[in-house]
């Protein structure tokens, strides 16, 4: 073997330290901002791990600044801390004549994980009890409907109204489907994902009053496919059909509820499959 053979050949190594392609610049309003600007000085093209890692700072500083914005942070320096933090990512990974991509990226996704720790319990109580509220409002209306007896006018005019009983039973769907839905958001993970977090800091109204008519209109047509057999399940001995009085256990309340609870609990999962089922009721009409 001849010694030029010998010599170790020099970045071979995936994870050998490269050149930053990129430039921090304080940002002229003295606030602590700062942007990441290729650097001019260096040619070629910029690889791709340090784009991410560009791109990852951005978004994960814009995340933090609505944050901030948003009161999400209840001890004073937390915004502070973690724009440091994403500073020295930058200056690690991107910026420099040695950088380390890998180290960088990893410190990213430790940052936001505990950007979600930090704040995503507050934030997921918060968005429960708003949910909770609507979704109490929303059931209790249904569960005043649903246990409503048949009315009658014919005292006043020459004919007589009634609540339609077929109707009974979809007013306890809803109350099921609004006990599902909290209990959905409830059963995850006490925080949420960093990537949640906007969502949930939103509309803090808006987006669980949606949510709970997404639930309700959801509910009310699995129930109406189960009722006219479109789709069929059965949980144990018990037929879900039964939650309608037209069914063969007419008037059964708790079956009405359980239909709702699977519907508000499994609203992703169950909204797809009504849509798949949709869809195929369609295409077999050509």
């Amino acid at each position: 073997m001849s010694k030029q053979d010998s010599k170790p050949k020099q970045n071979s190594d995936p994870g050998h330290v490269k050149e930053g392609r990129f430039h921090i610049i304080n940002d002229q309003s003295g606030n602590g901002d700062f942007n990441l600007a290729p650097d001019r000085k260096v040619s070629g093209s910029i690889p791709e791990e340090q784009r991410k890692i560009q791109e990852g700072i951005y978004a994960t500083l814009g995340t933090l600044k609505y944050l901030n914005t948003s009161g999400a942070f209840k001890q004073t320096g937390q915004f502070e801390e973690f724009r440091k933090r994403l500073r020295q990512v930058a200056e690690v990974g991107i910026e420099g004549d040695y950088v380390h991509p890998g180290i960088a990226l990893s410190a990213l996704s430790q940052i936001r994980d505990e950007i979600a720790i930090r704040v995503g319990k507050s934030i997921k109580i918060s968005y429960l009890k708003t949910l909770g509220l609507i979704a109490l409002i929303i059931a209790s209306i249904a569960a005043l409907l649903g246990g409503l007896q048949p009315l009658s006018l014919a005292g006043y005019i020459n004919t007589s109204f009634s609540l339609p009983g077929a109707l009974t039973g979809y007013f306890w769907v809803i109350v099921g489907g609004m006990v599902g839905v909290w209990l959905s958001v409830a059963a995850k993970r006490q925080t949420v994902l960093f990537e949640e977090l906007p969502d949930m800091l939103g509309d803090r109204v808006f987006e669980p009053l949606i949510r709970c008519v997404f639930v309700l209109l959801l509910s009310c047509v699995f129930a109406l496919f189960i009722e006219l057999g479109i789709l069929t399940m059965m949980i144990g001995s018990v037929n879900l059909a039964d939650f309608s009085t037209k069914g063969a256990g007419a008037g059964t309340t708790g079956v009405a509820i359980l239909l709702g609870l699977i519907a508000g609990i499994g609203e992703r999962a169950l909204s797809v499959r009504i849509l798949d089922q949709a869809k195929s009721a369609l295409s077999s009409d050509k």
